[in-house]
């Protein structure tokens, strides 16, 4: 699963810049942050009128569609809807 270079690393040092982001992202994904990003842009996007809610839903793929690869299917389905009723209406 991980490569153990990347364990052996972090173990010796915890404190290295590349250990500190993997932790971060690991965080990140188990807290399905791109997921919530997602659907909070979705939202605004859905009812903010003019260029900015089309901005925004832009916005709201952007997060949307990695939270879809990493195992965040449920919120990132619903941001990807309605980012994409946005972006057609």
């Amino acid at each position: 699963m991980e490569d153990t270079r990347w364990l052996a690393l972090c173990g010796d040092d915890p404190g290295l810049f590349a250990c500190r982001l993997r932790d971060l992202l690991g965080l990140a994904i188990h807290l399905r942050l791109a997921g919530w990003l997602g659907l909070a842009a979705a939202l605004l996007a859905f009812v903010w009128p003019g260029r900015m809610g089309g901005w925004l839903a832009v916005v709201a793929l952007v997060f949307a569609v990695p939270a879809l690869v990493l195992y965040n299917a449920t919120l990132a389905s619903f941001a990807l809807v309605l980012a994409g009723l946005r972006l057609v209406r």
